[in-house]
């Protein structure tokens, strides 16, 4: 049981200090500017989520809650900020479309970034193989995923859900109910830059994919 205790200790340690360190801004690569495409669309995106999905934050310490080892990566993490990089996405796309909408509205209910350790970190206070089951995160975000990751293994997840208005003309709408999920594997709970990597494969490609369900 010492045993246990002590590596137990060892790991919220560890997490306590990783957390407590601030890590370095997530700069996502936008090579052409959102100005200058050629969109004609106006986008709003209605900003309804909790508060928790927008703050950075280390979840729970403690190893019985299922919160346990997941973090918030934070709006601001990353450079431009989620909501920019939403924006600019949907623009990308619009600007391809040759019959381009007059606005499009975004109701964001849920949009999050997660890196999950705890798959990571009871393994390293227990001998058994202990593989994090995806169930928790369904039962954080409401909605089942399906996921192609190692689940003994820390991941980036990246989950939106929203409500899309688009408007062509004043007669002409369409609406759609939108929910997307992306995942991506790094190697431990200590490896920042893999962290990192993740988060940017994550944001991109939910970005990317939610822009182009739009249409």
């Amino acid at each position: 049981m010492l045993k246990l205790n002590s590596k137990l200790f060892l790991s919220l340690a560890t997490l306590t200090f990783l957390f407590g360190c601030a890590p370095p801004t997530y700069v996502v690569d936008e090579s052409i500017s959102s100005g200058s495409l050629g969109s004609k669309t106006t986008i709003i995106i209605d900003d309804m989520r909790p508060d928790s999905d927008k703050s950075r934050s280390i979840g729970s310490l403690l190893v019985t809650s299922d919160e346990y080892g997941i973090w918030t990566i934070g709006d601001k993490q990353f450079s431009p900020p989620i909501l920019d990089l939403l924006k600019n996405n949907i623009v990308r796309t619009t600007s391809r479309q040759k019959n381009q909408p007059k606005t499009i509205k975004v109701k964001l209910k849920r949009l999050i970034i997660q890196a999950n350790h705890q798959a990571d970190l009871l393994q390293s206070v227990s001998s058994t193989q202990t593989p994090l089951a995806v169930a928790i995160a369904e039962s954080m975000h409401g909605k089942k995923f399906e996921m192609n990751i190692n689940k003994t293994k820390p991941y980036i997840i990246g989950f939106i859900d929203s409500d899309v208005e688009i408007y062509y003309n004043e007669k002409n709408k369409r609406t759609k109910k939108l929910s997307l999920s992306k995942a991506s594997n790094f190697r431990s709970h200590v490896d920042e830059e893999g962290r990192k990597k993740s988060s940017l494969i994550v944001v991109k490609d939910l970005m990317r994919e939610f822009s182009k369900a739009i249409f």
